[in-house]
């Protein structure tokens, strides 16, 4: 499960196979994608709870964007509701936690998809920003991708995706919580960090890459300190790795797709060992 980085193939790629189709060609195991685009946090812990309580399933393996990490109140009182009552009780899904913070039904913004400033630049709410700057940068793309034209806006994408707020400690702690429920039942969580576009970061700003690597490494520091069995992915290496890297979205190209599919593989056949 995880949000559109699972699926996504670019137009360039001659493999048009995901990150679940490949890992299961990988690991000779049946797999169910549970991923879709947009996908936040408390949506692929509730999944994986729900999956992890179903006898025809052994392992979960969570493909977790740092993205996802930020936003809390991220579906609608009602899915919150019903989710605290089906899968489990978790910091994401606490109702009364959210009624003090005073926050109403719908669903609260993903933290990157509001509006935000950047070295004195505003910029819109993410339709906003589709509708100003990725349509024009997805238009002047051709094959091989490149990392777009308008590196002041690409950069603040970075910025607001990975250096914007750190994750929240209440997701780490569920995402802890998740792993104790996979061991209980005799199961495995596998939880992979996807990859970051670091040499991108780095050509705009190497001040920015420098926050973001420290970010990054925070991340994985407070993912292990907790007992979360994590493959990290975040420097899989070179930008020709990513596609649609003008969104600073995490998409992958087909040789990045690979090399997180056998990572998975490898960790998921590391933990039948143990």
């Amino acid at each position: 499960m995880g949000t559109s980085v699972v699926a996504h193939v670019s137009s360039c790629d001659v493999d048009k196979r995901g990150i679940a189709e490949m890992l299961r060609d990988d690991s000779g195991r049946d797999t169910i994608d549970l991923s879709f685009g947009g996908q936040v946090f408390s949506d692929s812990l509730n999944f994986a709870t729900l999956a992890l309580r179903s006898p025809k399933i052994s392992n979960v393996v969570y493909f977790l964007s740092t993205s996802q990490l930020l936003n809390e109140d991220d579906t609608s009182l009602q899915a919150q509701l019903f989710f605290r009552l089906a899968s489990s009780g978790y910091r994401a899904n606490d109702v009364a936690a959210r009624l003090m913070r005073g926050n109403g039904m719908a669903a609260a913004p993903q933290v990157y998809q509001t509006p935000f400033s950047y070295k004195g630049v505003i910029y819109p709410d993410y339709n906003g920003r589709k509708t100003e700057f990725f349509t024009v940068e997805k238009q002047g793309q051709a094959c091989p991708e490149s990392l777009g034209r308008n590196r002041s806006f690409i950069e603040a994408g970075y910025w607001n995706s990975y250096a914007r707020t750190a994750p929240r400690r209440n997701n780490i702690d569920d995402l802890a919580r998740i792993t104790v429920l996979g061991k209980s039942l005799g199961k495995r969580v596998l939880v992979v960090v996807l990859p970051i576009d670091f040499q991108d970061i780095e050509t705009l700003s190497p001040e920015l890459g420098q926050t973001v690597r420290q970010f990054a490494l925070g991340l994985l520091g407070d993912l292990r300190t907790a007992g979360i069995d994590a493959v990290d992915l975040s420097d899989i290496g070179p930008g020709d790795l990513f596609s649609d890297r003008w969104c600073a979205c995490g998409h992958l190209m087909a040789d990045g797709r690979k090399h997180v599919a056998a990572a998975a593989t490898a960790g998921l056949n590391i933990q039948a060992a143990r």
